[in-house]
């Protein structure tokens, strides 16, 4: 199934595209931009599924760039930061 990420990938493609701005790891839980929501606080946010994050991650937002996601690299990384959810 083409539209399930692998979280690994997603790591690493967070860590090489989205950590300059957000706190993409569990810890440290503060980004180093303070107006980029950590991973693990957006992973937590009520309601916040596979389905939110797609809209997240193509609709453009105020303050951050206007990102090109390549379809399975946004599956990644959305399979990563659902697995930074606490139950």
């Amino acid at each position: 199934d083409r539209d399930v990420g692998d979280p690994g990938k997603g790591r690493e493609y967070a860590q090489r595209v989205c950590a300059s701005c957000h706190a993409v790891l569990p810890e440290p839980d503060v980004s180093p931009d303070p107006h980029a929501t950590p991973f693990k606080i957006i992973a937590n946010t009520p309601g916040m599924t596979g389905t939110a994050l797609t809209v997240w991650l193509t609709t453009p937002h105020p303050t951050m760039p206007n990102l090109e996601i390549a379809e399975q690299d946004r599956y990644d990384v959305i399979a990563y930061i659902l697995t930074l959810h606490q139950k």
